[in-house]
């Protein structure tokens, strides 16, 4: 999103579902999207690096 935030999506059943995360932090560094986020204000917060293969047609892979 804009404002330097996203949402992840988990399917449940046959419909995506965004998760509600307390953070959601990201960044673009080349091919690399790094993300940062915890799912309650006091848990530990969790960083992961993934890969950006394509983006078109406003999906990434």
């Amino acid at each position: 999103m804009a404002d330097g935030t996203y949402k992840y999506y988990s399917k449940v059943d046959d419909e995506w579902k965004a998760d509600a995360d307390y953070l959601s932090d990201y960044f673009v560094d080349g091919i690399l999207l790094c993300t940062r986020w915890k799912k309650t204000s006091d848990s530990e917060e969790i960083r992961e690096w993934w890969e950006i293969e394509s983006i078109q047609n406003g999906k990434m892979k």
